[in-house]
């Protein structure tokens, strides 16, 4: 019997263990609006990415942004793991991939992770001009191109 309940307990922290990073959702994604980004943006230590593609960040993205590509999203990327914020966002109001970022990096344990619902769409909107210099992609040295 003794052996059942230790059997029991193990096995319940194990699946116990896991469960935060089950407990991402939708409903876990906090938003920003675009006062707020404009506020904080150039901030030390906030981070503010976009996750698409990148030649979609090539022709045009928030200045300051850095390029994280959703699918590159790592646990441990150098240019995240200081951030006391980190801002995604994407090209508008139903593009998925920002939640989805929002989500994954939860998932990967970041913290104070915001989602900036319409991105682009929202930014242009508001009159704000996008640049489109390069700006090194996250994790990986800026290359020259020559």
């Amino acid at each position: 019997m003794k052996y059942v309940l230790t059997l029991w307990c193990v096995t319940l922290a194990a699946t116990l263990g896991g469960c935060d990073k089950a407990k991402v959702s939708d409903n876990s994604i906090q938003t920003v609006r675009e006062p707020e980004v404009i506020e904080v943006a150039g901030q030390p230590q906030v981070v503010i990415v976009d996750v698409r593609k990148p030649e979609d960040f090539a022709s045009g993205h928030l200045p300051g942004a850095i390029n994280i590509y959703l699918p590159q999203i790592r646990e441990g990327d150098p240019s995240l793991s200081s951030a006391k914020r980190i801002i995604v966002y994407s090209g508008g109001w139903t593009d998925p991939l920002s939640p989805a970022a929002a989500k994954k990096l939860m998932a990967l344990g970041y913290q104070n992770v915001y989602e900036f619902k319409g991105g682009i769409e929202v930014w242009t909107a508001a009159g704000h001009p996008l640049t489109s210099s390069a700006a090194p992609t996250a994790g990986r040295p800026e290359t020259s191109g020559q």
